[in-house]
């Protein structure tokens, strides 16, 4: 599972020594773990393997809902 650290922890994330349960889980214990993080729409494109580039991660604008009702 992905996990999202601030720069400064991922020394210590990732040695090899560091095997203390409480040591580990007090690693992934901050404030406002979403900070920086931004979701943006982007083409379906992406859903392609065969599709590759800059472009696939470019924002789209999002028409209006194209619904039943």
């Amino acid at each position: 599972m992905p996990t999202f650290l601030p720069h400064d922890r991922w020394d210590a994330w990732l040695d090899h020594d560091l095997n203390n349960i409480d040591e580990l889980k007090a690693l992934l214990d901050f404030p406002n773990e979403a900070a920086g993080l931004v979701a943006d729409p982007v083409s379906t494109k992406v859903n392609a393997t065969r599709n590759n580039g800059p472009e696939l991660i470019a924002p789209i604008e999002l028409g209006d809902p194209q619904t039943l009702f």
